[in-house]
């Protein structure tokens, strides 16, 4: 790959990059905001199983973030 298509990779990375956090930072407010009422709320109105797909989803989201720090890593790296 040349300088210009590894430069243009590492932007679509970093971009792509940006959009999973935002995505995880998203989901994890609203779980806080679902178990928030769980002080006040009785159990059978809390809604567990949105805050634990709302988790998986961030979880796997997590993953592609990391797999992306390490692309973009190595990229720099061939970079210098």
């Amino acid at each position: 790959m040349s300088n210009l298509e590894l430069e243009g990779a590492r932007s679509r990375l970093k971009g792509r990059r940006m959009e999973l956090a935002v995505a995880i930072g998203a989901k994890i407010k609203s779980v806080k905001g679902l178990l928030a009422t769980s002080a006040i709320d009785p159990i059978e109105k809390i809604d567990i199983q949105s805050a634990a797909r709302l988790l998986v989803e961030a979880r796997d989201e997590k993953q592609e973030y990391l797999e992306i720090l390490g692309k973009i890593r190595v990229i720099d790296e061939e970079l210098g």
